[in-house]
């Protein structure tokens, strides 16, 4: 079968310590099966003592160079992002498994991932399952002590190892007894902010190394800016990256699997664990899982509210008209009393012999209802409209203008609505 060999270069001038961290590599690839992981086949020494490893023959691009390339692709922001992070996701599962089997890796980049048939452009968010990632270069990898009984080879305190704009702060301090899962866990947020952003989230083109150190370890990294933040996603890749590249390893993602994890619920519209659970934030995502449902609830909810609303107005309508009848009806009635015990006194029981005229009937009305100051507004305007109307068809206009006045008086003081 074709196999990608690996040697020491150096040939004879090897020194003993380059052979030991070569062997080494080849025992952590040797208990590492995982299809995300190149697999080791055999390793020992040609007749001429050179050492070699055989390895699985991986045929792809870097994962960074695979990434330029791609930006030769068309895809819309959001199909863009949600590949690149099933990409990555399979880079942590890789990583996740050999921290299961007690390796670090300690030199993770983009340059140590290949990507296979990267010469396959997606077009789709499916397309991207038919590619594979592999993790490459365990030769800075540290294994758990207590899986050795001792300390790692690779493990030498006050040396700076791996590549420094990956390497998180207890690392490039050369913090050894510091670097755990949680410094792949940096790694791996570095990594994630230049799959979405394009470039690293600290500058360190020019600077040396005492001065890059000093960057990681106490300057904040840039925030996402790009095509990221642009999706629905944003908010939330945004919050993953920053806890990913914490300073203090007790506040990143104490695992791999829980930084994985996270994305998933990313992706699923589910709240993250590193976002702080407040109440706005849940529902947020909980419309956003159920876009069809809540849609057609919120319609239904506007459809009754509006049918609620013009039903309490037509009630409302009503009532107003229902009680303007009535008060109508009732002044009508007053006004009718009124009137028809005006007119008794021409009966002849009660005239008593006397002749009554028409105007003596109405000067009694006008007085009585003019001195009268309990008389509802109403039932006076009325009446005096009436009696006015009453002079002037007799033509005493001098009569009748007072009583009209008044009557305007009476209704513009009570605000009366006479219709």
């Amino acid at each position: 079968r074709a196999v990608a060999l690996k040697i020491i270069r150096g040939g004879a001038l090897v020194d003993d310590h380059a052979v030991r961290m070569f062997q080494r590599e080849a025992q952590v690839l040797g208990r590492l099966k995982h299809p995300g992981i190149a697999a080791i086949y055999e390793s020992g020494q040609t007749p001429d003592g050179q050492n070699f490893f055989a390895m699985e023959l991986v045929r792809g691009l870097r994962l960074d160079e695979y990434l330029r390339r791609q930006d030769q692709a068309v895809l819309p922001p959001r199909v863009l992002v949600r590949f690149r992070l099933d990409l990555f996701l399979r880079i942590c599962d890789a990583v996740s498994y050999a921290h299961q089997r007690g390796v670090i890796h300690r030199d993770l980049k983009p340059a140590n991932v290949l990507v296979q048939e990267a010469e396959t452009l997606v077009s789709s968010t499916h397309a991207g399952s038919q590619l594979e990632v592999k993790v490459l270069d365990f030769g800075l990898a540290r294994l758990t002590e207590d899986e050795l009984g001792g300390p790692s080879l690779a493990t030498q305190p006050g040396t700076i190892q791996g590549t420094v704009p990956y390497m998180s702060p207890e690392q490039v301090r050369g913090n050894v007894e510091q670097v755990d899962v949680r410094s792949d866990v940096y790694a791996l947020g570095v990594m994630l902010f230049e799959i979405l952003e394009g470039e690293l989230p600290y500058d360190l083109r020019r600077a040396s190394l005492p001065e890059a150190a000093r960057i990681i370890c106490e300057q904040p990294p840039r925030a996402l800016a790009g095509v990221a933040v642009k999706t629905p996603l944003g908010r939330d890749l945004a919050v993953i990256v920053s806890k990913a590249l914490e300073k203090d390893p007790e506040r990143r993602y104490q695992s791999v699997a829980a930084l994985a994890e996270d994305i998933q619920r990313a992706l699923h519209q589910q709240p993250i664990l590193a976002q702080s659970p407040s109440t706005i934030y849940q529902l947020r995502k909980l419309v956003a899982r159920h876009k069809l449902g809540v849609g057609f609830a919120f319609s239904i909810v506007v459809l009754l509210a509006g049918l609620a609303v013009t039903m309490t107005l037509a009630a409302g309508r009503i009532a107003l008209q229902r009680d303007r009848a009535n008060r109508e009806a009732q002044v009508a009635q007053q006004v009718s009393g009124f009137l028809v015990n005006l007119f008794q006194v021409s009966k002849p029981e009660l005239a008593r012999g006397k002749s009554i005229t028409a105007r003596e009937l109405l000067d009694k009305g006008a007085a009585g209802i003019q001195s009268d100051k309990s008389m509802d507004p109403e039932v006076k305007a009325s009446l005096l409209n009436t009696m006015g109307d009453a002079y002037s068809s007799l033509g005493f206009f001098a009569q009748s203008q007072p009583l009209l006045q008044d009557r305007k008086s009476v209704v513009q003081g009570k605000s009366v609505d006479l219709g």
